[in-house]
């Protein structure tokens, strides 16, 4: 595993979607994330609909991304990001600031007569390669999703 040449600051991604005002890209936007994230009360910090941003913290599963020994050191991790969608008529701006990994607990084993403690809970920032390359991977994949979603959102009303 290499080190990142550099930690991304923030991946920002932006999708246009036509036809479709920033009012119900707004509105859109918290439906997904009340449809995607256990909480959304517990994911959303801040949602100003005249300024047409929301603002929230989440974790997804890390989803990997390049040979097998990338996938087995990523595995049992999350990726915690801050989330800010920006709204304008006909498009929209995900910003992901704050880009942690956090690896879950697991339990611990019995190698030969030797107990094997297993991993505690841990964050850290992002610092290898294979974890920058993980962390766009999912989120340009968590971006599209949305995306899908608010441009499917207008046909879903005149059902």
């Amino acid at each position: 595993m290499q080190p990142a040449s550099h930690q991304p600051a923030s991946i920002e991604i932006v999708k246009e979607v036509e036809g479709v005002s920033k009012d119900a890209l707004f509105s859109s936007s918290k439906a997904w994330i009340a449809e995607n994230f256990k909480s959304s009360k517990a994911v959303i910090e801040d949602a100003d609909k005249d300024a047409g941003r929301i603002i929230g913290n989440g974790t997804t599963e890390l989803q990997c991304v390049g040979d097998a020994w990338n996938c087995m050191a990523l595995r049992n991790k999350l990726i915690g990001f801050t989330l800010r969608i920006d709204t304008k008529d006909g498009k929209f701006k995900v910003t992901y600031n704050n880009l942690r990994i956090i690896t879950m607990p697991t339990s611990g084993s019995l190698v030969g007569l030797v107990y094997s403690p297993g991993k505690t809970y841990s964050e850290e920032a992002v610092s290898l390669k294979a974890e920058v390359d993980a962390a766009k991977h999912t989120l340009g994949k968590m971006t599209d999703r949305l995306s899908d979603f608010v441009a499917s959102e207008p046909a879903k009303a005149n059902w």
